[in-house]
């Protein structure tokens, strides 16, 4: 295992270029096509997907690193983590996309740069990432709920799909939210053979 982890790519990496295109076609079409209420409903269902999935997973299970192969939309050096740390990347990227519409919508300056390198977890991460993630999808859906519009002109750039719009930052965070849904199916597929029966 340690010996292929050392294949992996360097954090940043991005996505290979045919698959970037289509990832960027396909968030430009859903962007346009889907109301802020339906994005969010599908952010709702993810994470009670993820929630569901690791609810009686124990702490030993949770933090086990598993090597699985590479899923559509995430990067080379994403695929050796474990449920924990899985979560704790969900957990990062809700509280930055709230950090960036808020900003976006009130006309200030978000200064960070947004790097896919930043947004990585920490090896250590642990079971209290999936009360985290209980919390932070809580504090998501009323930011949201509190807007009186998510238009704007003004953008920030994503590095793999350029500037985006509030709206776009707020469809992105579900479909990324739909595939670390996936990329967690397969680490549990590893580590139970099987995934459990989720309503």
């Amino acid at each position: 295992m340690k010996h292929e982890q050392t294949k992996l790519q360097a954090p940043g990496h991005g996505l290979p270029w045919p698959e970037l295109a289509v990832s960027r076609l396909g968030l430009e079409i859903y962007q346009r096509t889907v109301s802020p209420q339906a994005a969010l409903r599908l952010l709702q269902g993810e994470t009670r997907r993820i929630l569901s999935l690791l609810d009686s997973v124990e702490e030993t299970k949770g933090r086990t690193r598993v090597l699985i192969p590479r899923i559509f939309g995430i990067e080379d050096s994403s695929r050796h983590w474990s449920l924990f740390m899985t979560v704790e990347h969900l957990n990062i990227v809700i509280l930055s996309v709230v950090g960036l519409i808020s900003s976006l919508l009130d006309l200030r300056e978000y200064a960070k740069e947004v790097r896919i390198q930043d947004v990585k977890p920490h090896e250590q991460a642990g079971p209290e990432q999936v009360e985290s993630l209980r919390q932070n999808q809580i504090r998501y859906e009323k930011f949201i709920l509190s807007l009186a519009s998510l238009s704007s002109r003004r953008r920030h750039p994503h590095p793999w799909f350029g500037p985006l719009r509030p709206h776009g930052w707020h469809c992105l965070l579900g479909v990324h939210q739909l595939i670390h849904r996936r990329q967690i199916e397969r680490i549990f597929a590893v580590l139970f053979r099987g995934l459990p029966r989720v309503s």
